[in-house]
C-alpha cells in the first residue's frame, strides 16, 4: 500500500511522511499510536515513478504483464 500518514501532508524532507513506501497493515487489539509518522520513518521511499515496491525484485517486465494488470495501470496513470 503506497500512502501518507494520516493528518499529513505530502513531504519529501519528512523522512516520517508515509507518502511513497510501501507497507502492511495490520489490525490489532489496542489503543491508536500517537505518533504515527514516526512508524514510517524507518521504511525506505521507493523511486518516484515507480511501479514496485522499493525492495521488490525487478522479475516481471511491463511488457510480460497480464492484459488486466496493464489496463489497470493505464487507469491509475489517467488519475494524476
Amino acid at each position: 500500500m503506497c500512502t501518507r500518514s494520516t493528518g499529513s501532508r505530502p513531504n519529501p524532507g519528512r523522512p516520517g511522511d508515509a507518502l511513497g513506501k510501501t507497507f502492511e497493515l495490520v489490525a490489532t487489539t489496542g489503543p491508536a499510536p500517537k505518533d504515527v509518522d514516526a512508524l514510517f520513518a524507518s521504511l525506505d521511499a521507493e523511486s518516484p515513478g515507480a511501479l514496485d515496491g522499493v525492495r521488490d525484485m525487478a522479475n516481471m517486465p511491463l511488457e510480460g504483464e497480464p492484459k488486466q494488470v496493464l489496463d489497470g495501470l493505464n487507469a491509475l496513470r489517467t488519475l494524476h
